[in-house]
């Protein structure tokens, strides 16, 4: 019925487009036309659907907002962003600081320091110029302990940021940091010193709630926010002044749309013009069915790699020897057809083997390997370890241990997750476990105690390449007495690894990155603390006229769908 719906929307919308050339992606760095060009015919207005609506902006808004934030770019800029591929490239910043130009540099006691300089042409979207001052004025917000920010592992690195002059600055580190120069948005939030500073001088509280934050947003992106109903839309006019160059469309409005299938049927209602965080599998069917009628494209990127964590902590995690004997997570990770439920729910896409954590347009990545490739679908080898492991099938062919008693594992995820949590308990309980498997609802999968006390295992994800690692640190765990607030919702513990990831942040040099990622890869993988699935696709999905997302696929670590948006165009009815 859902295929259906989508094929008629489709002929409805090449019908209503009557003769548009038939084009997909347009080339928005390569193939843009000239000024002239993109001024003729009336206003141009795009519309994205988002299924999360904005709550505002500023700092607060971004740790833990998912896929919004690829958005962010429309209305904000930080020092860098990235490339097609994913390399950095400055934004704010006038260039990238480098050992080579001398712009990095190691103090004798080890600390490090690094001089920016801004863009001598950047302006805010009340005219006045983006200066040192600013950027220093966001970091100070975010560090103030009564401002609700959770810093980025670059700012909680940084002992100071002093200006030098209007458009030079200097950071200094505590010590040599790995990815010191990521500085994107997500990382140290650049804010107007002269709309701002007053008020951050009194009441914290008061300061967050300002309506700068809400309705009254600044900022130096190519769109300036001009309307903003919270919960529902957020409408963006064109900066002429914008330091790139004046954008091509004069208009975009955010429409926040909290159902899949209404957002599917906006977009081919042409009430939408894109549509990103759709589930898998209404993209899939987008993406098929436009072959046929070309009235639109998907373009999709490596998202995050997903696992399955195991629970390791003695009082929460049960049964014990999941916890304490490796062979046990073995057979649990040869027991996955992972191929197969990647090709379920991501059928089609590439780049979505879960053998590496690595996305593949990092630099390190062909160093790491791929230290999971070992954990193919094997059940036959699955039941010797668990036998090994001193567990017997009976008769029956249900799992006992050493007493005699039932194996049971309990699994939990999201509704995200549904079709991953049918497939895993299913290739379990073929080697002869009790699973009862727990689909949360909204309500619980918000509740930081409940989630950190899963029993057995839970389908989760974090991030890619070596962001994944924050889930594995022995010091981010949520406990009681940090009120159940930490990445490694497993409670995992291994000093060695905790060694290692010390020394990845501590270093600045690619190639011992590189084999220190690696080594760290090979412990997860003999050890286990997770299980490997598959990598996740982020998508979006546009009509056929949208001339934008050509560089969609490029890693975007720390720029966004919207890093170039200045240069999208639609084409004319």
């Amino acid at each position: 019925m859902r295929n259906t719906l989508v094929r008629l929307a489709a002929l409805l919308i090449v019908f209503m487009s009557g003769c548009v050339p038939t084009r997909g992606p347009g080339s928005s760095q390569g193939s843009a036309q000239p000024e002239a060009a993109s001024e003729a015919g009336p206003p141009k207005t795009l519309v994205i659907g988002q299924p999360r609506a904005r709550e505002g902006f500023g700092p607060w808004f971004i740790r833990g907002s998912g896929r919004i934030l690829q958005y962010e770019e429309l209305h904000t800029n930080a020092l860098i962003s990235t490339d097609d591929v994913g390399r950095y490239e400055a934004r704010l910043a006038a260039r990238i600081p480098s050992l080579d130009d001398g712009s990095i540099t190691i103090l004798p006691d080890g600390r490090m320091r690094m001089s920016w300089t801004l863009r001598p042409n950047v302006k805010w979207h009340d005219g006045a110029p983006l200066t040192a001052e600013d950027v220093v004025f966001g970091y100070q917000v975010s560090v103030h302990p009564e401002i609700p920010v959770q810093l980025s592992g670059q700012v909680s690195a940084m002992e100071s940021i002093e200006p030098v002059d209007s458009h030079n600055l200097v950071m200094t580190y505590r010590s040599t940091f790995y990815r010191a120069v990521e500085l994107g948005f997500r990382d140290l939030y650049v804010l107007p010193k002269h709309l701002l500073a007053a008020q951050f001088q009194g009441d914290k509280d008061a300061f967050t709630r300002l309506p700068y934050f809400s309705t009254e947003y600044v900022h130096t992106g190519p769109f300036r926010v001009s309307e903003v109903v919270l919960g529902e839309s957020v409408v963006m006019e064109r900066f002429d002044d914008y330091f790139r160059g004046r954008p091509k469309v004069h208009t975009i409005v955010l429409r926040f749309i909290g159902d899949d299938n209404a957002m599917v049927t906006n977009m081919l209602a042409g009430a939408v013009d894109i549509a990103g965080e759709l589930a898998d599998s209404l993209v899939v069917r987008l993406r098929d069915d436009w072959k046929e009628t070309r009235a639109g494209f998907v373009v999709s990127q490596q998202g995050n790699w997903r696992f399955i964590s195991i629970q390791f902590h003695p009082q929460w995690g049960s049964p014990p020897e999941l916890q304490s004997d490796v062979r046990v997570r073995r057979a649990l990770a040869l027991g996955i057809d992972r191929e197969a439920i990647a090709e379920a729910v991501v059928p089609g896409f590439p780049d979505t083997s879960a053998d590496t954590f690595m996305v593949k347009g990092d630099a390190l990545a062909a160093t790491v390997g791929t230290p999971f490739a070992r954990y193919r679908s094997d059940p036959a080898q699955a039941a010797r370890d668990l036998e090994e492991a001193g567990w017997r099938r009976g008769a029956d062919g249900r799992l006992t241990n050493a007493a005699g008693q039932p194996i049971r594992l309990d699994i939990r995820t999201t509704a995200a997750y549904e079709i991953e949590l049918a497939a895993v308990g299913n290739d379990w309980r073929r080697l002869g476990f009790e699973v009862t498997e727990e689909v949360m609802s909204r309500a619980l999968s918000q509740d930081r105690e409940y989630i950190a006390k899963f029993p057995s295992a839970e389908i989760s994800a974090q991030s890619n390449s070596d962001s994944i690692f924050r889930r594995f640190d022995s010091r981010g765990q949520p406990l009681p007495e940090n009120r159940y607030v930490g990445s490694n919702g497993g409670h995992y513990v291994n000093p060695t690894l905790d060694t290692l990831i010390e020394r990845l942040y501590s270093s600045i040099d690619a190639r011992q990155q590189g084999e220190l990622l690696k080594e760290m890869g090979e412990l997860i993988a003999t050890d286990l603390p997770a299980l490997p699935m598959y990598f996740s696709v982020n998508t979006v999905a546009a009509l056929r006229h949208v001339r934008a997302l050509d560089d969609f696929a490029g890693a975007v670590r720390a720029g966004g769908t919207a890093r170039n948006a200045h240069l999208w165009d639609r084409a004319a009815p």
